[in-house]
């Protein structure tokens, strides 16, 4: 079998016809591949519909959590199920283009690649969600073709290009590389996606990248995405997003890996950034005080995380004072070394001219005259010296 769909389900009884009509118009024949629902503990008519596909589908297998663990272990199972020598995860409310699969699955196997990523355009539920959630257009694109890479190296060109998706739904992998390398989503998180990707990247097998837009990712309200009770949620996957990537890039330093600890240093800022974001959705005046609000974050793990935020953020403030001055100094100091330059290039100048004359004294009438004139007393002279 070539390719295994996982699909996380929960609550998404209302999107799984499309779904489904959608992912088995993809120019895949029958018995090419498998579509895996993972049903994670819904609570609709979700886990109904699943079996029901599955029973009357020779395509679709249907697999029940049994309570809600997130989509990191739903995606975890679809990985321990998958029979395809390919995998691909796919969003039940989001949509793909018919026979983008085929395709995909085809160029993995001519260029015999580990992961092919490719881009994704947005698609708005409505106007109010276009409005309320405006979601930046060039994250899902990709706009570099750098060819076939290893993953370090695919990962170091993402990220310095800008074409860093943290999309699971953008990229085909195959299963041996995922499950022999431990390449596995986070759990207990939102956000879970980053971890996958990178790992699926820093595994180092072969990656390329395809232009095509053929994934619709859909905004919508309600969801993770859009919905602004998930500040806590948000905080803390992105702080622990900034710790992977933090503790990466000190190990790629250390093994002398300075283009990988780079790209893993640009990601952990790019996560506090987020974190950021969303304590500024919750706490006012972040980060100008270390205080946090007792109504907004209770629990000790959500102070502990604020806490740590408000360290990194000052110190990284501290770090840029202190670069600043460092980079005033420097500036200095080549002002001074220009400087000098300028002064030995003009003595170096005048020496020319120095030496330019003495050649033109050697080779004139009168210096060779008074040669000759002195040549006998200079004679005497040696002579006088033996």
């Amino acid at each position: 079998m070539d390719l295994t769909i996982v699909v996380p389900v929960y609550n998404a009884a209302a999107y799984l016809p499309a779904c489904l009509e959608q992912l088995r118009d993809q120019g895949l024949a029958e018995g090419e591949y498998e579509i895996v629902l993972v049903d994670d503990g819904s609570v609709d008519d979700s886990p109904r519909l699943c079996d029901e596909y599955a029973r009357d589908l020779a395509c679709v297998r249907a697999v029940h959590q049994g309570e809600n663990r997130g989509a990191g272990a739903a995606r975890n199972r679809g990985i321990e199920e998958a029979r395809g020598d390919y995998l691909y995860f796919f969003d039940a409310d989001d949509s793909l283009e018919p026979g983008s699969l085929a395709r995909l699955v085809d160029r993995m196997k001519a260029d015999d690649l580990d992961v092919l990523f490719f881009g994704a355009h947005i698609v708005y539920e409505s106007e109010r969600a276009e409005r309320d959630h405006p979601q930046d257009a060039d994250y899902f694109r990709r706009f570099t073709q750098p060819g076939i890479l290893r993953g370090k190296a695919m990962f170091e060109h993402q990220v310095r290009a800008g074409d860093f998706c943290a999309q699971p739904c953008v990229q085909v992998c195959k299963t041996s590389y995922v499950r022999e390398g431990g390449v596995r989503f986070a759990e207990g998180i939102v956000n879970e996606d980053n971890e996958f990707v990178i790992r699926s990247m820093t595994a180092d097998g072969r990656c390329a990248m395809a232009s095509d837009l053929c994934y619709g990712y859909l905004v919508r309200e309600g969801s993770v995405t859009t919905d602004q009770s998930k500040g806590v949620a948000r905080l803390r996957a992105h702080m622990y997003l900034s710790d992977f990537c933090r503790a990466r890039a000190y190990a790629a330093r250390e093994a002398g890996e300075d283009g990988l600890c780079e790209a893993f240093s640009m990601l952990d800022e790019w996560f506090v950034d987020c974190a950021v974001e969303a304590c500024d959705s919750m706490v006012e005046g972040f980060p100008s005080t270390p205080l946090w609000p007792d109504n907004v974050m209770a629990a000790a793990d959500q102070r502990e995380c604020y806490w740590r935020l408000w360290q990194r953020q000052n110190i990284i403030r501290i770090q840029e004072g202190a670069i600043g001055d460092l980079d005033a100094k420097l500036q200095g100091v080549r002002a001074e070394l220009e400087e000098s330059r300028r002064e030995t290039a003009a003595r170096e100048e005048e020496l020319g001219k120095a030496y330019a004359d003495i050649e033109a004294l050697r080779g004139s009438t009168s210096f060779k005259v008074g040669r000759a004139i002195t040549a006998l007393p200079r004679a005497l002279r040696n002579a006088l010296k033996r």
